[in-house]
């Protein structure tokens, strides 16, 4: 696959999608899984690094690492796409996860257990 410019894309672990649509597609699922409350499927930030470099790793980009700045852009719609949900951070605490701010105060916390 090449961009608008004729570079190639490496696609090959993502299922087809480029760097920000892989990134839209896990903040958009995540919020999506709270929602529904299908909790254990919910990725923390640390998670979600992990995630993009397993999908890209031919690629290295520090924004892999920088979970929280992306999130904003994404909250901030300047990824081309106007979020439904805000993307919120996650933290699994034992058998708990809880959503926080992106200065991580608690705002809900949930048990894993039914």
């Amino acid at each position: 696959m090449a961009n608008y410019m004729g570079q190639r894309v490496d696609t090959s672990h993502s299922g087809g999608l480029r760097i920000k649509e892989y990134w839209i597609t896990l903040f958009q699922d995540n919020e999506r899984y709270w929602h529904r409350q299908d909790l254990p499927r919910i990725l923390s930030d640390a998670q979600i690094s992990l995630a993009m470099h397993a999908a890209f790793p031919t690629r290295q980009p520090l924004s892999f690492d920088r979970v929280q700045r992306v999130r904003s852009r994404y909250n901030s719609g300047t990824m081309g796409v106007s979020p439904v949900f805000r993307s919120h951070p996650y933290v699994r605490e034992g058998r708990a996860i809880q959503q926080c701010t992106p200065r991580g105060r608690v705002l809900v916390s949930r048990s894993l257990e039914g």
